[in-house]
Protein backbone atom coordinates (compact mmCIF):
# COMPACT_ATOMS: atom_id res chain seq x y z
CA UNK A 1 0.00 0.00 0.00
CA UNK A 2 1.10 3.56 -0.62
CA UNK A 3 2.02 5.54 2.44
CA UNK A 4 -0.62 8.22 3.11
CA UNK A 5 2.09 10.79 3.81
CA UNK A 6 3.49 10.30 0.31
CA UNK A 7 1.39 12.53 -1.97
CA UNK A 8 3.30 11.67 -5.14
CA UNK A 9 1.07 10.73 -8.09
CA UNK A 10 3.76 8.48 -9.52
CA UNK A 11 4.17 6.28 -6.46
CA UNK A 12 3.21 2.68 -7.07
CA UNK A 13 4.21 -0.73 -5.84
CA UNK A 14 5.77 -3.25 -8.18
CA UNK A 15 4.68 -6.80 -7.52
CA UNK A 16 7.47 -9.38 -7.14
CA UNK A 17 8.03 -11.56 -10.20
CA UNK A 18 8.28 -14.74 -8.15
CA UNK A 19 6.04 -15.66 -5.21
CA UNK A 20 7.52 -15.77 -1.74
CA UNK A 21 8.98 -19.11 -0.69
CA UNK A 22 9.77 -20.27 -4.23
CA UNK A 23 13.40 -21.17 -4.87
CA UNK A 24 14.99 -19.68 -7.94
CA UNK A 25 16.59 -22.16 -10.30
CA UNK A 26 20.02 -21.34 -11.67
CA UNK A 27 20.05 -21.02 -15.47
CA UNK A 28 21.74 -23.76 -17.44
CA UNK A 29 25.06 -22.47 -18.83
CA UNK A 30 26.61 -25.49 -20.52
CA UNK A 31 23.80 -26.34 -22.94
CA UNK A 32 24.80 -26.40 -26.64
CA UNK A 33 21.72 -24.45 -27.65
CA UNK A 34 22.44 -21.69 -25.11
CA UNK A 35 26.04 -21.47 -26.30
CA UNK A 36 24.81 -21.11 -29.89
CA UNK A 37 22.32 -18.38 -28.89
CA UNK A 38 24.99 -16.42 -26.99
CA UNK A 39 26.66 -15.53 -30.31
CA UNK A 40 23.57 -13.59 -31.41
CA UNK A 41 22.72 -12.02 -28.07
CA UNK A 42 22.55 -8.20 -27.92
CA UNK A 43 22.96 -6.23 -24.69
CA UNK A 44 20.41 -3.38 -24.55
CA UNK A 45 20.77 -2.53 -20.87
CA UNK A 46 22.03 1.02 -21.41
CA UNK A 47 19.79 1.81 -24.39
CA UNK A 48 16.47 3.60 -23.95
CA UNK A 49 13.09 2.44 -25.23
CA UNK A 50 12.02 4.45 -28.26
CA UNK A 51 8.80 4.96 -30.19
CA UNK A 52 8.54 4.49 -33.95
CA UNK A 53 9.50 8.14 -34.38
CA UNK A 54 12.61 7.77 -32.20
CA UNK A 55 11.27 9.50 -29.08
CA UNK A 56 12.94 8.11 -25.96
CA UNK A 57 10.59 6.54 -23.41
CA UNK A 58 11.47 5.97 -19.76
CA UNK A 59 9.27 2.88 -19.43
CA UNK A 60 7.32 1.07 -22.08
CA UNK A 61 4.87 -1.07 -20.14
CA UNK A 62 2.73 1.66 -18.56
CA UNK A 63 -0.03 3.64 -20.24
CA UNK A 64 -1.48 7.10 -19.64
CA UNK A 65 -4.53 6.96 -17.36
CA UNK A 66 -7.11 9.39 -16.02
CA UNK A 67 -6.28 9.40 -12.35
CA UNK A 68 -4.57 6.72 -10.37
CA UNK A 69 -6.90 3.84 -11.31
CA UNK A 70 -8.87 5.49 -14.08
CA UNK A 71 -9.43 4.43 -17.68
CA UNK A 72 -6.67 4.46 -20.25
CA UNK A 73 -6.61 7.66 -22.30
CA UNK A 74 -6.45 7.81 -26.08
CA UNK A 75 -3.98 10.70 -25.81
CA UNK A 76 -1.33 8.07 -25.05
CA UNK A 77 0.23 7.97 -28.51
CA UNK A 78 2.69 5.21 -27.56
CA UNK A 79 -0.14 2.88 -26.51
CA UNK A 80 -2.00 3.61 -29.74
CA UNK A 81 1.20 2.85 -31.65
CA UNK A 82 1.60 -0.49 -29.86
CA UNK A 83 -2.06 -1.41 -30.48
CA UNK A 84 -1.68 -0.55 -34.16
CA UNK A 85 1.35 -2.85 -34.45
CA UNK A 86 -0.53 -5.62 -32.70
CA UNK A 87 -3.57 -5.22 -34.96
CA UNK A 88 -1.44 -5.29 -38.10
CA UNK A 89 0.53 -8.40 -37.23
CA UNK A 90 0.67 -10.89 -40.04
CA UNK A 91 -0.86 -14.23 -39.12
CA UNK A 92 0.47 -16.89 -41.53
CA UNK A 93 -2.52 -19.22 -41.04
CA UNK A 94 -4.87 -16.49 -42.27
CA UNK A 95 -2.96 -15.74 -45.49
CA UNK A 96 -3.66 -18.87 -47.49
CA UNK A 97 -5.76 -17.57 -50.33
CA UNK A 98 -4.61 -15.28 -53.07
CA UNK A 99 -6.20 -11.84 -53.17
CA UNK A 100 -7.65 -10.29 -56.26
CA UNK A 101 -8.01 -11.54 -59.81
CA UNK A 102 -7.13 -10.08 -63.14
CA UNK A 103 -8.33 -10.43 -66.70
CA UNK A 104 -6.23 -9.00 -69.49
CA UNK A 105 -7.00 -8.56 -73.15
CA UNK A 106 -10.12 -7.75 -75.19
CA UNK A 107 -13.47 -9.56 -74.87
CA UNK A 108 -15.11 -10.52 -78.17
CA UNK A 109 -18.56 -12.15 -78.18
CA UNK A 110 -18.78 -14.74 -80.99
CA UNK A 111 -22.39 -15.99 -80.44
CA UNK A 112 -25.82 -14.43 -80.04
CA UNK A 113 -26.51 -13.61 -76.34
CA UNK A 114 -30.00 -12.14 -76.74
CA UNK A 115 -31.67 -14.94 -74.72
CA UNK A 116 -29.56 -13.91 -71.70
CA UNK A 117 -30.28 -10.19 -72.03
CA UNK A 118 -33.60 -8.72 -70.90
Amino acid sequence: MVNKKDKSKDSFIKAPLTPEGVKKIDPVKDNDKIKDLEKNKVDNKKKAFTTNKGLKMAEEEFSLKAGRRGPTLLEDFHLREKIMHFDHERIPERIVHARGVGAHGIFKCTKDMSKFIY
